[in-house]
């Protein structure tokens, strides 16, 4: 697999060009967590050139595919920026409530009587700061939510733009060809 993606595209197939970038997307996706940034870097560079050798093949399918993506990332995007706000919100409501709360708790804590009250304290101090983690995570998986949509909105900009240049070069070197023969004539 990795072979043929590293090696020379022009002689792979079509189908098997559609293969190698599913097989390396999957690989990607199984592998981000345990993969250092600079091979992450390598896989995405190697999977963005099979999907510019793909465009290029069919320029028509990757316009209607890049078109769909802008349009749906698009939507993606305003639904990501909603949650992020409403993410946002709530993890600043949490904070707050809980922060009154826990300082609250730390002064009944340095007055408790006993080892058990200073437990039931601590376990609920704990748990506070707990609810302050969970939101901040909400906070960050919104913000991965939206840089995923609007990444899906720039590979549809690539994408378009990619096969309406190969689409352009194409007609560039038909009308070239027309004329030449146009002259002979």
């Amino acid at each position: 697999m990795f072979a043929q993606a590293f090696g020379d595209l022009d002689r792979v197939g079509t189908k098997t060009l559609g293969n190698l970038t599913s097989m390396m997307k999957n690989f990607y996706e199984a592998s981000k967590n345990d993969l250092d940034p600079t091979q992450l870097r390598e896989v995405v560079r190697i999977i963005q050139n099979l999907e510019e050798q793909s465009w290029e093949r069919s320029p028509f399918a990757a316009i209607k595919e890049g078109i769909n993506d802008i349009l749906t990332g698009t939507r993606e995007v305003q639904a990501a920026e909603a949650n992020l706000a409403a993410a946002r919100a709530a993890q600043a409501e949490v904070e707050k409530r809980n922060a009154s709360e826990i300082a609250i708790l730390r002064l009944q804590m340095s007055q408790a009587g006993t080892d058990e009250e200073r437990a039931t304290i601590l376990q609920r101090i704990n748990d506070l700061e707990r609810q302050n983690r969970d939101a901040v995570k909400n906070t960050q998986q919104a913000v991965e939510d939206l840089a995923a949509a609007e990444y899906k909105v720039q590979t549809g900009f690539t994408k378009t733009k990619a096969a309406l240049n190969k689409m352009d070069a194409y007609l560039g070197n038909l009308s070239s060809d027309i004329g030449k023969i146009g002259g002979t004539l």
